[in-house]
């Protein structure tokens, strides 16, 4: 329970550390992203004020003065009215316009920072008098914006100024006017966009690489728990396996040395027989120990008679509690393997279901060909195996949750060591089926 809490603090707080992180790097990415773009836009502004510098651009911006007069004297001569002037000045200003914008793609050669920048400049306000008469055609209601804007774009304001221009023989024409100069700047150019890709590409990769650590952190703490059962399992087990022989052959030993006993020839014979079984118990369970931590030599393959080889196990097979059954394809089968694997891991199988089904239900082992093999079914009517616990049914010491809370014993490495038994002799272990009706095991042979 302890170990449980402790892998479960370890991935909250994995979690936790992530989240954490994650914060952190959106936080850092969009602040960066405002810097960028901030540093952009000081630079930007930057050339602006040296663009103005240009004196052709100056000549240029001229023409603006010149077509504001040229449409006042048309609006005061009643030549056109204050929608026309407004109409008439915006068309000719645009001409001028494209040309400022021209100029500044001719300066985007040596500052490519100019590359998507456009001139977007506005009348807020003109005021006409002549001879006393007053026209307003511009305010901030009706104001004269040159160039067009998406509205996907930056727009960056060098500033607000006013002018005054009078004209004529005695200055009878005079004009007042406000305007913004302003400029049409892409809201995330191009180098911008990829400066913060690579950033956040390594942010990616900082996360990715967090993610991982956390994954291998908590892969090897499930690992480690896992081992941990195992062997909390094992010395449980193995314990109640050593334990129990050892204390019945002391009993024994203690009973022989009385002298009523030793005198009884019936009574020691049956007490020496017990402990011998019980010494052959011990043997069985540390060598099964010993085969599951070493490795084992290669094995020596023969050719013989696999259905020879079933009607003899079954003459030699008995057992008390259970009714066993067999029944083999007619004809002869021979197969490549090792008689003693195989009579070992139909053993396994044969107490595996003699421990987990009621006693007088039936067992029966079946034996047929399949394909190019040889098949050995051993089918018990027993309480079946869960399907969580399948997968990790013939791992070393692996045992179904619960059966070793029970009178059912062992150190869960009869599958383990049968199965490695098989396959050392190029064949396999499989469990083919399991219900709670019972269970199907397989052994698979290669045939000769």
């Amino acid at each position: 329970m302890l170990r449980r809490q402790r892998f479960k603090i370890l991935v909250l707080n994995c979690l936790i550390v992530l989240s954490g992180l994650i914060a952190i790097q959106l936080y850092m990415l969009r602040n960066t992203y405002c810097l960028i773009v901030d540093n952009y836009r000081n630079k930007i502004h930057t050339a602006l004020v040296q663009l103005q510098s240009d004196p052709i651009y100056g000549d240029t911006l001229g023409k603006l003065q010149k077509n504001l007069v040229e449409y006042s004297e048309k609006l005061v001569s009643g030549e056109t009215d204050q929608k026309g002037f407004r109409t008439q000045l915006r068309d000719a200003d645009q001409k001028v316009n494209r040309q400022l914008d021209s100029l500044i793609r001719i300066h985007a050669k040596t500052n490519i920072l100019l590359l998507d920048v456009n001139e977007l400049s506005t009348y807020t306000s003109i005021i006409i008098t002549k001879s006393g008469l007053r026209f307003v055609p511009v305010n901030t209601s009706t104001p004269v914006r040159l160039g067009m804007t998406n509205g996907k774009e930056s727009i960056i304001t060098m500033g607000e100024g006013v002018g005054a221009m009078e004209r004529g023989r005695a200055n009878e024409l005079h004009i007042e006017y406000s305007y913004l100069r302003m400029f049409q700047v892409p809201s995330l150019p191009t180098p911008i966009f990829w400066k913060l890709v690579q950033i956040g590409g390594l942010s990616l990769l900082l996360l990715a690489a967090v993610v991982l650590l956390f994954f291998i952190i908590i892969n090897s703490a499930q690992k480690q728990k896992k081992i941990a059962d195992l062997k909390a399992a094992l010395i449980n087990n193995i314990s109640h396996e050593l334990k129990t022989p050892l204390s019945s052959m002391s009993v024994v030993l203690k009973t022989l040395a009385l002298p009523r006993v030793s005198a009884d020839a019936f009574v020691s014979n049956e007490l020496l027989f017990t402990l011998e079984r019980q010494h052959s118990r011990l043997n069985r369970t540390v060598e099964r120990v010993l085969e599951s931590a070493v490795p084992q030599d290669e094995i020596q393959l023969e050719t013989f008679d696999i259905s020879k080889f079933l009607i003899q196990y079954q003459g030699d097979l008995f057992m008390a509690t259970h009714s066993v059954s067999i029944s083999i394809q007619p004809g002869s089968y021979y197969v490549k393997g090792c008689k003693g694997s195989v009579e070992a891991a139909i053993d396994n199988l044969i107490e595996n279901a003699r421990k987990y089904s009621e006693p007088g239900s039936g067992i029966h082992i079946r034996g047929q060909q399949d394909g190019n093999r040889y098949r050995i079914d051993v089918i018990d009517a027993g309480f079946g195996i869960a399907k969580e616990s399948q997968k990790n049914l013939f791992e070393k010491f692996y045992r179904v949750p619960g059966k070793d809370q029970h009178a059912v014993k062992g150190l869960g490495l009869g599958l383990f060591l049968g199965r490695e038994g098989i396959r050392r002799i190029g064949g396999d272990l499989q469990l083919t089926s399991s219900t709670s009706a019972g269970s199907v095991f397989t052994i698979y042979l290669l045939l000769a």
